[in-house]
């Protein structure tokens, strides 16, 4: 009787400790910046006629060059900073000369870049 109470005493031990290291592992998989290098690029407002955006950065690049362009044409361009964890909102209003055409919002660093459009 007294192996049996041991044994499930060092079951019930191994099992918490089980289950505290899997609790552990999961919550810093779930945290955006633990471990990660990614950023990415949204609008605001997908269904209105504004063109403002967000970049969010989980990265360690942190200058990003944006423009806004339509037809291979550059409408508007910039730089913003945007630090770990962070996100930022570039606030543009579109211009009426861009009804009835492509708008496409690039952002880039160093070490890459992403596009985003939206028609009009």
């Amino acid at each position: 009787m007294a192996y049996s109470k041991k044994i499930i005493l060092l079951l019930s031990i191994f099992f918490i400790c089980c289950l505290s290291f899997l609790a552990y592992t999961q919550q810093k998989q779930q945290d955006y910046n633990y471990g990660k290098s990614w950023w990415t690029l949204y609008f605001a407002n997908p269904k209105s006629e504004n063109l403002s955006f967000v970049i969010e950065n989980h990265s360690s690049q942190n200058n990003f060059h944006w423009e806004i362009l339509t037809e291979k044409v550059q409408l508007s361009q910039g730089d913003v900073n945007v630090e770990l964890g962070e996100e930022k909102t570039i606030n543009i209003q579109s211009p009426q000369s861009v009804i009835g055409k492509k708008i496409i919002v690039k952002i880039s660093t160093p070490k890459g870049s992403k596009e985003i459009y939206k028609n009009f």
